[in-house]
Order: C-alpha cells, then sequence, then structure tokens
C-alpha cells in the first residue's frame, strides 16, 4: 500500500509555508520565504517569526561587517604580496649584476642604512610636531582661562554697576 504523501494529488495540495497564517495575533515580520519549485520572492510574511528577524537583520549587519572587515584584510594581504615580491625581483637583480656575497650584503647595508636614517628623520619630525600640538594645546587652554577670567569680571563689574544704580 502507497503512502498518502507519496501521491500526486497530495504533493500538489499540500499548504506552502508562505500559506499558513496564524490563528491569534502573531506579529507578522517580513522574512524570506521561497515557495517549493518558485522562483526567489522579495519579502514575505511569516506567522512564525517575531523577534527572530531583528536578530537575523544584527547578524546579516555583522556578516555584512566581516565580509568587509575580510577584504580588508585581503587588500592588505595583495599588497604585502607585492611588497614581497618587489623585494625578491630586487634580490634577484643584485643576484643577477654578478656581485659577490659580500657586495650584496654592503649594497643592502647601505640601503638599511639609508631607511633607518629616513625613519630617524620621521620619527624627529613627528616629535617635533607633537611638541608644538602640545604647546598650542597648553596656549589654548590658557587662552580659554585668560576669556573665562575676564567674562567673570564683566559679569562681576555689569553686576556691581547694576547695584549701583
Amino acid at each position: 500500500m502507497r503512502h498518502p504523501r507519496g501521491s500526486a494529488a497530495y504533493r500538489n495540495q499540500k499548504p506552502s509555508i508562505a500559506s499558513v497564517r496564524p490563528s491569534s495575533g502573531a506579529s507578522q515580520t517580513p522574512v524570506d520565504v521561497q515557495e517549493e519549485g518558485a522562483p526567489a520572492r522579495s519579502l514575505q510574511t511569516h506567522p512564525l517569526r517575531g523577534e527572530d528577524a531583528n536578530f537575523e537583520l544584527s547578524i546579516s549587519q555583522v556578516l555584512q561587517q566581516f565580509r568587509e572587515k575580510l577584504e580588508e584584510e585581503h587588500a592588505r594581504s595583495r599588497k604585502l604580496e607585492e611588497q614581497l615580491a618587489a623585494a625578491d625581483n630586487e634580490l634577484t637583480e643584485l643576484r643577477n649584476f654578478d656581485l659577490t656575497d659580500n657586495d650584496i650584503t654592503i649594497a643592502l647595508t647601505k640601503e638599511l642604512r639609508n631607511s633607518i636614517l629616513q625613519l630617524a628623520e620621521e620619527k624627529a619630525i613627528s616629535s617635533g610636531l607633537r611638541n608644538k600640538l602640545a604647546k598650542v594645546e597648553t596656549e589654548l587652554n590658557l587662552s580659554k582661562q585668560s576669556v573665562t577670567t575676564h567674562a567673570d569680571n564683566l559679569l562681576e563689574a555689569q553686576a556691581s554697576h547694576a547695584k549701583k544704580l
């Protein structure tokens, strides 16, 4: 004996998830629902969903942020790979000049020294800028205090003048 669910009549009559309606006043939150064999639709209401839709939206937002961070990491990775390839090319070029290992070491040492000097110069500039910024902030705070004191003095003078009248 065949099971009734296996019959063609049952398959044609079974309700879809989208056609189920609540018997009470349950909230109907838009949720992606696709009937079997139907093309994907935009948001349909599903009575069995309540606050879960908000949770799903939150998860979607977190996933989107994760995807963005992942793309940023991929971009950084590609940039590092490009830098590594460039360094490898430079090393290959140095070796192609038929230089001895000692000459390569000297060339790399000079390049490293120049990089260190450049970084030291940038650090000094940065330090100088931080010192200037600190001085400007101090002067700004002193100016604010001066303005506040001057304003207080004006208010006191105004109050004193008002009492005299």
